[in-house]
């Protein structure tokens, strides 16, 4: 794991709400001070103030409530700690998203869009990335996962529907 390799810390938890993916990283990249556990965004099983950093990378996108995950987030982070944080946000997300997470307490030390980059990376990968794949459903699921040109996700940002962020949030 890359945090693992390169920060070091202590202890590094990682949760999804996929038995299957728990499974597969506990077989394939559990390591002494790694835990990976079943869990739900929108309601984290951890007590308030438990961890230094909390990451979340393209997947809030999917939650059923933003509002509440951020809340979730702000509750188990300790005071001064980092919400690094990366996703497709829709059009509405400087109305919405940035006032609540604001009104939570936390500080927007750094916001940048990325859309063009993630555009440029989708034109030159996508054909590769498609063929590392297989799928039961068809390609046009996975196309669309994989954001290749044409694609709606694709078409979203390019026409500026989506915007895909980069964060970095601290709660003071």
């Amino acid at each position: 794991m890359t945090i693992a390799h390169y920060f070091r810390p202590r202890r590094l938890v990682g949760i999804d709400i996929s038995t299957t993916n728990i499974a597969f990283c506990n077989q394939y990249q559990a390591d002494k001070g790694i835990l990976f556990e079943v869990g739900d965004a929108d309601d984290l099983a951890f007590p308030a103030d438990s961890f230094d950093v909390v990451t979340n990378i393209e997947a809030s996108h999917l939650y059923p409530s933003i509002y509440r995950f951020y809340t979730q987030v702000f509750r188990v982070l300790r005071s001064g700690g980092y919400f690094l944080y990366t996703d497709l946000f829709d059009a509405t997300y400087a109305e919405h998203n940035l006032p609540f997470l604001r009104n939570l307490g936390f500080v927007i030390e750094h916001d940048r869009d990325i859309t063009n980059n993630v555009l440029r990376s989708c034109d030159e990968a996508a054909q590769r990335n498609l063929r590392a794949y297989t799928s039961e459903q068809g390609t046009e699921r996975l196309e669309s996962f994989l954001a290749v040109p044409d694609s709606q996700p694709y078409q979203d940002m390019q026409q500026r529907r989506l915007h895909y962020r980069i964060l970095r949030l601290r709660k003071m």
